[in-house]
């Protein structure tokens, strides 16, 4: 009787050392395969950020100069940057006679957002 006892017992025991290392191999496997993949929407992440960075910055540069008559602005390329490191150049230029385009380009690591405006000068007396 104690040889059929044993014998139950070896067929309960458990796991064999083969199987718990494949699984845990698999379960390895997994962890980087989910590591990876969150690094990456992590990386992804920053630049969506860097883009809405410059994005903003172009925006709010491009409505402080629209705020502005076009005629009064010099034609030329300015270029300013913050102490965080985004940085923009502005280019006012007369595209024919009467017609000026104004265009913003914002850098925010690495990140360009470029925006263009064009305005006439009054036609035909209109106030």
């Amino acid at each position: 009787m104690s040889t059929r006892g044993s014998d139950r017992c070896r067929s309960c025991a458990g796991f064999s050392l083969a199987e718990v290392l494949l699984a845990i191999f698999l379960l390895g496997m997994i962890a980087v395969g989910i590591s990876a993949l969150l690094g990456q929407l992590v990386g992804s992440n920053d630049t969506d950020l860097a883009r809405l960075q410059s994005r903003t910055q172009a925006v709010a540069v491009m409505e402080s100069l629209l705020t502005q008559d076009y005629s009064q602005l010099g034609l030329g390329t300015v270029s300013d940057s913050s102490p965080s490191g985004m940085s923009w150049t502005i280019t006012v230029s007369q595209e024919a006679p009467g017609l000026r385009k104004l265009v913003v380009v914002s850098t925010a690591q690495g990140e360009s957002c470029r925006l263009e405006s064009m305005t006439a000068d009054r036609l035909g007396g209109l106030p």
